[in-house]
């Protein structure tokens, strides 16, 4: 009985995985073109995981002449505030889309690397399939990272009541923290001031993100980091992209 019950349980796992390849592809295409519709330039390539509760985008070769132009005259802060702009206004069709592919998207996060042409969507979502069980690969001792994370927030704003780390694939991070708000921010969040925390804290953070993680905890060089944060309800991401391995 035990040994059907194991069978059964990798089949499904198979199943799941099949049909989660199956709605990858379908996003690549999706947002492939929607992005070539409203920013005027698709991305050069797009990488879409789906791992429950979490789905990641992550786009290469994406910048518009005319973002290119503003970059060059240091008008990087314009190119990030028509995107933001766009990605807001977005999200209900982007939703609507997801729905039609039986995806349940909850809520979307966007970031960009202008200086490398690159960008990192990523969202939560409800699907039918059982959420991942996500694993630490056995080399990475987990409470060394988990500690370094804390400690960046602790010097830049404070400790989160909350923090988790999913390795969502060998090449994907994604860190979740909740209760990170100090109480200036909160006030300027209470005075719709998101959009100028969001352009004051991604560079803060970043700057302490390669200050306190240790490559040598991740076992890889450290080549992105993208950060959001959902300031109604008091928590934020940061996603890391690594190379494949110290020498890349």
């Amino acid at each position: 009985m035990k040994i059907n019950q194991n069978v059964n349980s990798h089949l499904a796992r198979r199943g799941n995985r099949k049909m989660e390849k199956e709605q990858e592809r379908k996003i690549v295409s999706y947002l492939g073109k929607l992005i070539r519709d409203h920013f005027g330039k698709g991305s050069t390539s797009l990488y879409v995981s789906i791992t429950p509760p979490f789905l990641t985008v992550y786009l290469r070769g994406f910048i518009s002449p005319a973002e290119q132009t503003l970059v060059r005259q240091k008008e990087e802060t314009r190119v990030f505030e028509t995107r933001n702009l766009l990605m807001v206004e977005l999200f209900p069709t982007i939703k609507s889309g997801f729905w039609e592919k039986k995806i349940n998207l909850k809520e979307l996060y966007f970031d960009w690397k202008l200086e490398k042409h690159t960008g990192m969507i990523w969202g939560l979502i409800d699907n039918d399939t059982k959420s991942t069980s996500f694993s630490w690969p056995e080399h990475i001792d987990n409470k060394n990272l988990e500690s370094d994370i804390i400690k960046m927030s602790q010097t830049i704003q404070k400790a989160p009541l909350h923090t988790e780390v999913f390795w969502i694939n060998d090449r994907t991070v994604l860190i979740h923290r909740e209760g990170i708000f100090v109480e200036i921010e909160k006030s300027l969040i209470e005075l719709g001031y998101t959009e100028e925390l969001r352009t004051a804290k991604r560079p803060l953070e970043e700057k302490g993100l390669y200050k306190f993680l240790s490559e040598p905890t991740l076992k890889k060089r450290l080549r992105e980091a993208f950060f959001d944060w959902n300031f109604s309800e008091d928590k934020g991401h940061i996603i890391l992209i690594l190379a494949p391995d110290f020498n890349s």
